[in-house]
């Protein structure tokens, strides 16, 4: 039953040695008898008011301790349908992937689910920004998730760069021009250019493959590049002997073109040569075959007849370098750096410059691959690979070098430099030409 208060006298009067006013005693006397009144209420009950001294049961989404004057709240992400509840144990979190704001809450359906694009692995979250998002790169559609797994990846040839994406329409597609072929791009980088001498279409390539080769006689110098019109035809003493080039050669010494978009160059009669590489038509061709500075006579082809001057070749291979990531021979100066290069490396090695050939076989020239790598052969040479290895590693051959390359770089020439990485005597013979241009290392 309900238990009882002692009631004090009322309307009592003031002691005479108090010296205290009546109704000052009187509301003193009150407060005393609430006090009492208050402190009777036992756990699970509280006073409705703070002036109240009546105990009434708590209610759903509240509880009381023995001792308590009032009943309490249940936290945010909690509740509870208890009455007369006695601790705070009463209070039921919400489950994994739902969160609540309200205090105090007497069901289960004031936890909502974490929206679509985040999840929550813990119980008893109060507020919707506890709910972990999906990373950049990632998805997902449903709500009230309960783990990161939930996520999904944004398909190759695409990226997305949002936080907490709830739909797969939130990734977005790489432009033509460009592809990834890795899942969960998170920015507009992960989309990688068609190389130069290519090009592509499509929207969300998912491969290099999506990149088509302009074709042979056509050249294309710009990466990134969306439409097969920008695939150029090669000029006149000049061609493209294959698919997906980003430069046309010049037409060898002995040879000609005139024509537009040439895949091969004509080569002078027998006995006749050119003067110079880049022949545009047929009368550039005259009797007599040049000869190197020391002498040694050309082949028609470009290959040293002189069985002395193989014997004494020396293979030599070179790596550009810069220290700024983004520097990249122009494709208008490759033919000048080749030109440079082969001065340089035939003063470094003691012969002329006409008796340094390239893979192919064509006199002054050497050949620059991908990756900027430099493969040249120096003919004729008396100096041993040891001293030639020191001469290329010798200031004036370096400072030549980096002054080369930063015509053909656009880059100061401090930031430029050659490493060595083998010099070898070794007998010449041609092969098939190789790539050009690319970015030094």
């Amino acid at each position: 039953g309900s238990r009882r208060t002692r009631s004090l006298p009322s309307a009592p009067h003031p002691p005479a040695s108090t010296g205290m006013p009546a109704m000052a005693f009187r509301a003193l006397v009150a407060l005393l008898t609430a006090a009492v009144a208050q402190a009777a209420c036992p756990a699970g009950k509280g006073h409705p008011t703070p002036d109240s001294a009546s105990c009434v049961a708590c209610g759903e989404g509240t509880w009381s301790a023995e001792g308590d004057d009032r009943c309490t709240r249940c936290r945010p992400g909690t509740w509870s349908d208890v009455r007369e509840a006695t601790a705070e144990s009463a209070c039921t979190p919400c489950p994994a992937g739902t969160w609540s704001a309200q205090e105090g809450s007497p069901t289960k359906t004031s936890c909502q689910a974490c929206p679509a694009g985040t999840w929550g692995d813990k119980a008893g979250l109060s507020t919707q920004a506890q709910c972990a998002s999906c990373a950049a790169g990632r998805w997902s559609g449903e709500r009230g998730a309960t783990a990161g797994a939930v996520c999904q990846a944004c398909p190759a040839g695409t990226w997305s760069q949002q936080v907490g994406s709830s739909a797969a329409s939130h990734c977005i597609r790489c432009a033509p021009g460009t592809w990834n072929d890795q899942k969960a791009g998170t920015a507009l980088t992960s989309c990688k250019k068609c190389r130069p001498g290519t090009w592509s279409s499509r929207w969300a390539a998912a491969d290099a493959d999506s990149c088509t080769a302009c074709e042979a006689g056509r050249y294309q110098p710009a990466a990134g590049q969306a439409n097969q019109s920008v695939c150029i035809r090669c000029g006149p003493g000049k061609y493209a002997a294959s698919a997906g080039l980003a430069a046309c050669a010049a037409c060898p010494s002995g040879s000609w073109q005139s024509g537009f978009g040439s895949t091969a160059c004509t080569a002078c009669p027998a006995g006749q040569w050119t003067a110079s590489a880049g022949a545009i038509k047929a009368s550039a061709c005259s009797a007599g075959i040049p000869k190197h500075e020391d002498g040694i006579p050309k082949h028609e082809e470009g290959t040293p007849e002189h069985e002395d001057a193989q014997a004494n070749a020396i293979h030599i291979v070179l790596k550009m370098k810069s220290t700024d990531p983004s520097a990249t021979i122009k494709s208008d100066r490759i033919d000048a750096l080749q030109a440079a290069t082969a001065r340089n490396i035939a003063s470094a090695c003691g012969v002329g410059a006409a008796s340094v050939v390239d893979l192919a076989g064509r006199s002054g020239s050497v050949t620059i691959t991908r990756g900027a790598q430099v493969d040249a052969y120096a003919l004729a040479v008396t100096k041993a690979p040891a001293d030639v290895r020191t001469a290329l590693a010798a200031a004036p051959f370096q400072d030549a070098m980096a002054a080369a390359m930063s015509s053909a770089v656009g880059v100061p020439s401090a930031e430029l430099s050659v490493d060595l990485v083998s010099v070898a005597a070794e007998s010449f013979s041609p092969q098939p030409d190789g790539a050009e241009g690319a970015a030094p290392g």
